[in-house]
């Protein structure tokens, strides 16, 4: 894992303090102080590359997720959510796009590298644990990958709409 700076350091902790649900999201409950560091990591390192996403805890499961939206090439906004299993480092966040014209394309038609309708989105296969054609899935990745392989996923899906190819294979 890389450094934050003291700034962004600083920064994270404000942003727990005023947001102490945080803590008691299912992995870092279950990692204990190693759990509230990577998270303390997790929150500068996003707030840091996409200021724009907002961390929260789905009050059904103690997940935590973080909320956002990107912007492709051609200007269009699409709202993403990335959830973090109760496994995570060890295993990758999960990525859902919240749009509704995508959602509607997966229930009618098949789109590539997706897993479906889950948590009223899309979640988006861009990675998988054991992939072995890209690159896979290690601990020491962070939310951030799976934010760039998401965008990267977008841009693709916007391709394939106009020309009917998956320019992209699995990230």
């Amino acid at each position: 894992m890389a450094q934050l700076s003291k700034e962004i350091l600083e920064f994270v902790f404000r942003y727990i303090d005023t947001r102490p649900e945080l803590l008691n999201a299912n992995w870092v409950v279950s990692r204990g102080e190693k759990g509230i560091k990577d998270l303390a990591y997790e929150i500068g390192l996003m707030k840091s590359k996409y200021p724009q996403f907002d961390f929260y805890i789905d009050k059904q499961d103690n997940a935590l997720y973080v909320d956002g939206f990107l912007i492709t090439h051609i200007g269009n906004v699409y709202h993403v959510q990335i959830y973090f299993p109760s496994s995570y480092p060890y295993y990758p966040p999960l990525p859902i796009v919240l749009d509704k014209e995508i959602v509607q394309k997966c229930k009618s038609e098949s789109i590539p590298h997706n897993r479906g309708i889950q948590r009223n989105g899309v979640a988006l296969c861009v990675i998988k644990p054991d992939d072995t054609v890209g690159q896979p899935w290690t601990p020491d990745l962070s939310s951030t990958t799976i934010v760039n392989t998401v965008a990267k996923w977008l841009q693709a899906y916007e391709l394939w709409q106009k020309t009917g190819k998956w320019c992209l294979r699995e990230v």
